[in-house]
């Protein structure tokens, strides 16, 4: 399937509450402990699900074949998070991979306020990275 680069998602400018998504990621992870089967979860583990869980308005692409989809998840590197939002990396096996920005809005709600397609990165942020960055 050859992937047409076009997103068909626009984000319009957005007020943000600073600083909310580190708050809400640092509760997240005071309460997780283990998943449904009492195994214990890495904090990356845990902020990647807490991302994809609650952020809303994600990136839909056009394809070949099904007009458009979501972008998919199943490649993800969470590269920042500071007090203005998180930059994740994703996109499936047969997708251009894409640069997600999130933050969280005056509503409270976690969104995608920006997405561009772009190479994957070598590397992210590792569990101690996050623990530094929550506990700040």
């Amino acid at each position: 399937m050859k992937q047409l680069p076009l997103l068909l998602t626009m984000y319009p400018p957005i007020l943000y509450r600073k600083g909310e998504l580190i708050k809400r990621l640092r509760l997240h992870l005071e309460n997780v402990e283990q998943d449904e089967y009492g195994q214990i979860i890495t904090e990356y583990e845990a902020t990647k699900e807490f991302l994809i869980e609650n952020t809303e308005l994600w990136p839909e692409i056009e394809t070949d074949e099904n007009g458009h989809e979501y972008q998919d998840q199943e490649n993800f590197e969470i590269i920042s998070i500071d007090e203005d939002g998180a930059i994740i990396a994703s996109g499936g096996d047969w997708q251009e991979p894409m640069r997600i920005y999130i933050t969280v809005d005056m509503s409270g709600q976690l969104i995608v306020y920006k997405a561009e397609f772009a190479e994957f990165p070598d590397y992210g942020l590792t569990d101690k990275d996050i623990l530094k960055i929550v506990k700040k």
